[in-house]
């Protein structure tokens, strides 16, 4: 087996003994010993410190793998037990023949981010789904709200009624390997085909297949995890096998599924530049100035003045209605300042003006200028710079509600409120409840809800921002 398989297979066993999934570390442990590397070597290639590597992470790793898999386990010996537990989990869910019960847009609500605006937009983006459109591609930086709009489409009664049927597969943190969309797709029928994973033409013929007879809607979150740069400045798949399912689903004769693929960068769908109306990019742009103001509603952020109005517009303009770097603001205007954007603005509306004036330096810059960018080329910048701010404040503040939130970003999943106070297991209680409060209130924390239960993770880039204050926290 692949290292990456081993991981999921412990990930399942102690997912269902724990009801939280392993970390970061513990996944390079994993797949580092599978690869033969020693601790050292795998503190040593992700940034950990090599000192105290195997204290932190792998006796506790295997302590609780032994508990889960019901045997004494080892750096040395855990690879057969997670074969004999895997296929047993085989059996066991061939036998069972239980379907498996689809969850609309599970795991890609974003519970903080309240949806406002874009009407117009999911209208017509809704009308292409139901005509010859069979890709729909939402590009655009992180944090612009690619994931909000594609749940925000399965949500919405034309499109429930249009395709009630919705599967869902994130590439956050998860596998990059195309057989977890075969799984997903295919279900107890790849069980009962497994040489299907050794010819790909057939896996993505049976895919195709399945999508044609039994109609879904399927979304592939944060696909720019499984595409490299390619020579001609865009973009291809590091496994070509994607390639040749979208291909397949845009050149077929007949679809009556649709695909909703959400990326920082442009997927190649095409099929050599023909069916172009099966295949549509829609670029995201941040919001505008009434959604801007909407949201910040949403958030409790009221506009009590009219200097409250010219300072928020200013930091809507500043941004671009980026919805993450408004959200991060918000945050902090509602804690500790409790919604006074005067107060906010008196200490850190430097900040703003500072970046005013950047933008304004850099107008007019041929250098600046990519017909392919919708935001000014130092927007994600920018943004990055917004968060690095707050969590330096978060720091300054409440220093337990700043570790727990660097070491939130070894989560590879969103997890639950039990398992993110495990992390500052060692405190009070109570300590350990109001730090989590303060991320929430800060609004550094996403939620989505699957099956009546709440599940809480960092964005993308917030959680980079928490792996390096983490490395920079483990060196100190």
């Amino acid at each position: 087996m692949k290292p990456e398989e081993y991981f999921q297979i412990a990930d399942e066993a102690i997912f269902a003994l724990e009801g939280q999934h392993l970390r970061d570390p513990e996944k390079f442990i994993i797949e580092g010993s599978v690869e033969g590397q020693t601790y050292e070597q795998i503190a040593k290639k992700h940034d950990y410190a090599e000192s105290t590597f195997k204290r932190d992470y792998g006796q506790k790793l295997w302590e609780r793998l032994s508990e889960a898999l019901g045997e004494k386990v080892s750096k040395k010996s855990f690879r057969a037990a997670l074969e004999r537990y895997g296929a047993q989990t085989t059996d066991s869910q061939s036998e069972s023949g239980q379907k498996e019960q689809e969850q609309p847009a599970a795991g890609l609500d974003d519970g903080l981010t309240r949806w406002v605006g874009r009407e117009t937009l999911i209208g017509e983006l809704i009308a292409k789904l139901q005509g010859d459109c069979r890709v729909l591609s939402l590009v655009g930086i992180t944090g612009i709200g690619k994931t909000s709009l594609a749940a925000q489409l399965t949500r919405e009664p034309q499109m429930q009624e249009f395709l009630p049927l919705v599967k869902t597969l994130s590439f956050y943190q998860g596998s990059l390997d195309f057989q977890v969309v075969a799984q997903r797709v295919l279900g107890e029928n790849l069980a009962s085909q497994p040489e299907l994973l050794q010819n790909e033409d057939a896996m993505v013929r049976e895919i195709v297949h399945k999508l044609q007879s039994q109609p879904c809607l399927l979304v592939l979150d944060m696909l720019e995890a499984v595409l490299q740069a390619d020579t001609q400045g865009g973009h291809r798949f590091e496994q070509p096998v994607f390639g040749k399912f979208l291909d397949a689903v845009v050149s077929v004769p007949e679809m009556r599924s649709r695909l909703i693929l959400t990326s920082q960068y442009r997927p190649p769908v095409g099929a050599e530049g023909r069916f172009l109306e099966r295949h549509h990019t829609e670029p995201m742009k941040g919001l505008d100035r009434t959604e801007a103001r909407m949201l910040f509603a949403a958030w409790n952020v009221k506009i009590n003045s009219d200097v409250d109005g010219e300072y928020l517009d200013r930091m809507i303009a500043v941004y671009e209605g980026h919805p993450l770097a408004l959200r991060v603001i918000a945050g902090e205007i509602r804690s500790p300042y409790e919604g006074d954007i005067q107060a906010f603005w008196d200490e850190y509306g430097y900040e703003i003006e500072e970046v005013e004036r950047l933008k304004t330096a850099t107008e007019g810059d041929p250098s600046q200028d990519r017909e392919d960018l919708t935001f000014t080329i130092d927007l994600k910048d920018l943004v990055r710079k917004r968060i690095e701010s707050s969590v330096s404040r978060l720091r300054e503040d409440y220093p337990l509600a700043y570790r727990l939130f660097c070491m939130g970003g070894t989560n590879r999943r969103a997890e639950n409120r039990s398992a993110w106070l495990f992390l500052i297991g060692e405190f009070p209680r109570e300590e350990q409840k109001l730090a989590f409060e303060i991320l929430q209130r800060r609004f550094l924390l996403e939620s989505e809800k699957v099956k009546s239960k709440v599940y809480y993770r960092l964005h993308s880039m917030i959680g980079g921002v928490a792996l390096e204050h983490l490395r920079a926290f483990d060196r100190n």
